[in-house]
């Protein structure tokens, strides 16, 4: 497997959010990551884009159903709402969205990241704050 994360400006994501992945066609796995003031921040946000990628390909759910899902939800989101699409039992990666937080909050307790800090941190980036 290849892996390519790559920390990027938050206004060149593909739509309005701090993690992205997908395949491109020769199978590397790339992740995007928005650029964040704290470095473990960024590294908590791809570990959860990769885990949740691995598991969408093992259970056959494609990044285009989860990106259209994402993009949509978004699209429809309410002033004040800072729940992530994933968070949503509509979202047809719910189960694999919620295994990777379990293990982003594990990391980030790990390594003494204050989970109220870091959603902060990402909500600031999406505008929802």
């Amino acid at each position: 497997m290849n892996i390519k994360i790559d920390i990027i400006d938050h206004g060149k994501q593909r739509y309005d959010t701090v993690g992205d992945w997908y395949y491109d066609a020769s199978n590397v796995l790339h992740i995007k990551v928005s650029k964040m003031a704290d470095a473990r921040h960024e590294l908590l946000v791809a570990i959860h884009e990769m885990i949740e990628a691995v598991l969408c390909e093992e259970e056959n759910i494609a990044e285009e159903e989860v990106t259209a899902f994402d993009v949509a939800y978004e699209a429809n989101r309410k002033d004040g709402d800072v729940t992530e699409p994933g968070d949503s039992i509509k979202a047809p990666y719910y189960k694999q969205h919620q295994i990777a937080t379990g293990m982003e909050k594990i990391l980030a307790a790990v390594m003494h990241v204050d989970w109220n800090s870091y959603e902060k941190d990402i909500n600031q980036l999406v505008w929802r704050t």
